[in-house]
């Protein structure tokens, strides 16, 4: 009993153990610490005196009354009297302790607080909420490629839009992404310019132009900005962070322009060729 009760007592988590009215009977520093609450002052009430919020686990206490079976990492969320007005949150499991004839007795409880890792689970997901606004939000596409298994990880939806094709579609080609929808004139230079890449001895800025097929077999150029998102443990560039402008516009624009400059050029030779005849007609 003695060895019993120096562990229970000295044990970081929180302890308790219930009767079967569901009043504290035993309960260790650690979790009258977590209450805000003596020991003493624990004695002889029920959770529920105790901890308000918690009136509702009656049902919970019950079942492992009537079962026996242990009720294992359940999440809770109370506030409690040391800190009223603060949210917190634990991971709580529940143990039948048994008598002499084999039926349940009492209830022990192990209680370890979670709210650090709650508030960090909460801040993640928002900064991932963030992200994904801003990912959703941009104009351009926003990706990342991984040089080593050569393929997309991540593409915002404005890829799947501008091409066509669904984003699982586009993840599903893994290794095959470049080959299936590069332009075959591009194909050895995306490579040569990731593999530059791959070996780059610093991070910068590298910038590429090329065209990707969308599912009507239409052509489109983007113009690309990338730089090292990643590294492996042997410091060797494993993923890149790029953006992606659609240019086909602006390449559509130029390529009219130098068609009209040609025709330009075409017609003033053929005006001074014109000219030089009639000068020498007369």
């Amino acid at each position: 009993q003695s060895l019993f009760d120096g562990f229970f007592n000295a044990a970081p988590p929180g302890l308790c153990i219930l009767d079967r009215e569901r009043k504290y009977i035993q309960i260790n520093a650690a979790l009258a610490e977590i209450n805000g609450l003596s020991i003493e002052a624990h004695l002889g009430k029920t959770v529920g005196e105790i901890l308000p919020d918690l009136a509702a686990q009656e049902p919970l206490f019950e079942k492992i009354l009537t079962t026996g079976k242990p009720i294992l990492n359940q999440e809770l969320s109370c506030e409690t009297p040391k800190k009223p007005g603060v949210l917190r949150h634990w991971l709580v499991s529940y143990f039948p302790i048994f008598g002499k004839d084999d039926q349940p007795i009492a209830i022990g409880i192990f209680v370890l607080e979670i709210s650090d890792r709650k508030r960090a689970e909460e801040a993640l997901l928002q900064q991932q909420l963030f992200n994904e606004k801003i990912a959703a939000t941009n104009p351009n596409v926003l990706y990342i490629y991984d040089l080593i298994e050569n393929r997309v990880i991540y593409s915002n939806r404005r890829l799947a839009q501008i091409l066509g094709f669904t984003s699982k579609e586009i993840f599903e080609l893994r290794e095959n992404v470049v080959s299936t929808l590069a332009h075959p004139d591009d194909i050895s230079v995306i490579m040569q310019f990731l593999n530059c890449i791959s070996t780059s001895p610093e991070n910068g800025i590298f910038e590429i132009e090329f065209r990707l097929k969308d599912i009507d077999e239409q052509w489109h150029w983007f113009r690309t900005r990338n730089t090292i998102f990643s590294y492996t443990e042997e410091g060797q560039p494993k993923q890149i962070l790029g953006t992606a402008e659609d240019i086909t516009e602006r390449k559509r624009a130029e390529a009219e322009l130098q068609l009209s400059e040609a025709k330009y050029r075409e017609l003033a030779t053929r005006e001074a060729l014109l000219n030089r005849l009639a000068s020498q007609i007369r």
